[in-house]
């Protein structure tokens, strides 16, 4: 696909009756999940395109659905719930939650997950203070680390609501990446019970409303549509900025860190180089705003993105 192609959907799935929310590959990207407005979540079959398993999830809006592993799914909702899903039990006409924790779901922000040591991490708002994040064992529910932030409120016109959270390893400790609503991002390291800040940034200007992490990189897009690419070690060393239309509500990283997508509030997928965020396509087919993409892992033969929308449609594409 050349940049002056207007590439089109190879598929559209349909099976939803209100906004899809959010997006997620497992199980070798044989399936992707969408959940919706309505508390929904359809299992996808790829090969055959149609739903593997729908069924009502959640009381309330799912907010995310992440992946632990191939057969395992950790979906968010706005009834206070985050359940842990097992792939093998999907095939009953109404499946439970392999487990569930309680969380204050008062804002938007999407909780992290992170393997480490043998334990699945989970990075939620805090119960008592949204601008604060707790740190959970998503299995035993131990809250290991307690209101994260607390440091740094020192007025009361100095809280900041967390708007979203990325949490990764590297070397041998867990990092979390949080957003916020003033436009900062903060870097911290967690090391037991404790956590330091390693950098905090006035990366933009307008609530951070997406920020993921590849490698040594870090892309951040917010309510403005600005996309920022920076340096995970320092990130006020060069950094590169695209100005994209209106909001943007998620960046997706490939995983050979090549191209990144972008779902927009304008109702486009954008495609943008990973290294010097050129554009390099943009995806029209939605009609109302895309909330949610994902790529699937590579190496594969295809080369899928999928886009989730307000229209209550799933576009599937094919991209380089």
């Amino acid at each position: 696909m050349s940049q002056c192609e207007v590439p089109a959907p190879i598929y559209i799935f349909r099976g939803h009756n209100s906004q899809v929310n959010t997006l997620c590959w497992l199980d070798g990207d044989k399936y992707f999940c969408s959940g919706d407005l309505e508390g929904n979540m359809i299992l996808w079959d790829v090969e055959t395109r149609r739903p593997k398993q729908q069924w009502r999830a959640h009381t309330e809006s799912v907010l995310s659905i992440q992946a632990i592993d191939a057969t395992t799914l950790v979906s968010q909702g706005r009834d206070n719930r985050i359940h842990t899903w097992k792939l093998e039990t999907l095939t009953s006409s109404s499946p439970t939650p392999h487990s569930t924790l309680l969380y204050n779901s008062v804002t938007f922000c999407k909780v992290a997950l992170c393997s480490h040591d043998d334990h699945t991490l989970i990075a939620v708002p805090s119960h008592m203070d949204p601008g604060l994040i707790d740190i959970y064992d998503l299995f035993s529910q131990w809250r290991q680390v307690a209101d994260i932030g607390q440091e740094e409120i020192v007025t009361a016109d100095s809280r900041d609501t967390a708007m979203c959270l990325s949490m990764f390893e590297r070397g041998t400790h867990v990092h979390l990446l949080a957003g916020y609503e003033s436009g900062r991002l903060v870097l911290r390291i967690i090391s037991g019970d404790k956590t330091d800040t390693i950098w905090a940034t006035q990366a933009h200007t307008a609530p951070v409303l997406s920020a993921s992490v590849l490698s040594d990189l870090v892309f951040s897009g917010c309510s403005d549509g600005l996309i920022v690419r920076s340096k995970l070690d320092d990130p006020t060393d060069h950094p590169i900025t695209n100005q994209s239309k209106r909001g943007l509500e998620q960046i997706c990283i490939r995983s050979d860190a090549k191209i990144i997508a972008t779902a927009g509030w304008d109702s486009r997928i954008r495609i943008f180089s990973a290294k010097t965020l050129k554009p390099l396509a943009v995806l029209t087919y939605h009609r109302e705003s895309v909330y949610s993409v994902a790529f699937c892992a590579l190496p594969s033969a295809r080369h899928y993105l999928v886009g989730a929308s307000k229209d209550h449609r799933i576009s599937l594409w094919e991209i380089y």
